[in-house]
């Protein structure tokens, strides 16, 4: 009796693992077929495109109410894409394939879209979510999800970059041409930037007083952290001024502050206040930022004082 329930128990277990195995996966000609969507899209081959939906197929972007159809949502992204230069998910994308209850097929994606704006040069990064039910070998039904407000937002940078006066043109721009210098370790395009007597102050102290002080501060970053980056998160200017909030990040792999490498990786976030002349040159930079967040990251710690 012993022997026969244990052998029900194994036909139970390897029945649910093929019931298992039927209904979630990661390969197959549905996948394939959600895999050639994306290259289509990419591609910009419409007709390829086209042909993998179904005529009467439904499809909802950001919402579950109202659907469009292919030829609508194609017509969407033609237009998203005419004002890109470049555009594409890469190879940071995740497909599964999963079998509902009421056994419909459907394809989930997941990837990492960017797209570098054409008037800009700015470079938005969307994460995606697509879900599409497939049958007989056609989408039927296609849900998409990600934040619109990312692309509204950089549209709605480009627009206003339009209506400024030159003077702000020359400093918003000139924002995009610092991170270059900063990124490169670039001396010379930082002192096209700024005033021969720029000043920084870090967390309210004085860091540096001309240029030279400003790029030794610089290249004291790099020999650090040689694969150091900064980032503009966002940027906001009025009255001479802008205000940026930023990432940096890096791995020290070198001599920073006097202190031996760690190897380890940091990333920090900060605002700063740029200070600009009438020629749109940068005079000072009030930067703040958590330095004991840095030099936890890098694995330093504070000792408490000896009791007395």
């Amino acid at each position: 009796m012993k022997k026969i329930f244990l052998l029900g128990l194994a036909v139970a277990l390897f029945l649910a693992c093929e019931q298992k195995a039927e209904r979630y996966s990661t390969s197959g000609p549905e996948i394939d077929l959600v895999k050639g969507i994306i290259a289509d899209y990419e591609k910009g081959d419409w007709d390829s495109w086209m042909e993998k939906y179904a005529d009467t197929a439904k499809v909802y972007y950001n919402q579950w109410d109202d659907s469009i159809t292919v030829a609508e949502s194609m017509e969407g992204h033609k237009q998203t894409i005419s004002q890109l230069s470049s555009y594409g998910f890469g190879d940071n994308v995740t497909f599964e394939k999963i079998i509902s209850d009421n056994g419909n097929t459907w394809i989930n994606f997941w990837g990492k879209w960017e797209g570098t704006l054409k008037e800009s040069n700015k470079v938005v990064v969307l994460p995606v979510h697509l879900s599409l039910r497939i049958l007989n070998g056609k989408v039927v039904q296609e849900n998409g999800f990600w934040d619109n407000s990312i692309m509204q937002t950089a549209l709605r940078e480009i627009e206003e970059m339009k209506n400024m006066p030159e003077i702000e043109k020359t400093i918003m721009a000139n924002h995009d041409k610092m991170v270059e210098a900063w990124n490169s370790n670039d001396a010379n395009a930082f002192k096209t930037l700024t005033t021969s007597d720029v000043t920084r102050n870090s967390n309210g102290m004085r860091q540096a007083k001309n240029q030279d002080e400003y790029i030794a501060l610089m290249q004291q970053f790099h020999t650090g952290f040689p694969d150091f980056k900064v980032r503009l998160d966002s940027k906001l200017l009025k009255d001479g001024k802008s205000y940026l909030y930023w990432t940096c990040t890096g791995t020290n792999n070198g001599d920073f502050m006097g202190n031996p490498p760690t190897n380890k990786k940091m990333e920090i976030h900060g605002f700063s206040v740029w200070e600009f002349n009438s020629d749109g040159l940068a005079i000072r930079e009030d930067a703040f930022f958590d330095n004991m967040d840095l030099l936890s990251q890098l694995g330093y710690a504070i000792t408490p004082p000896a009791s007395n």
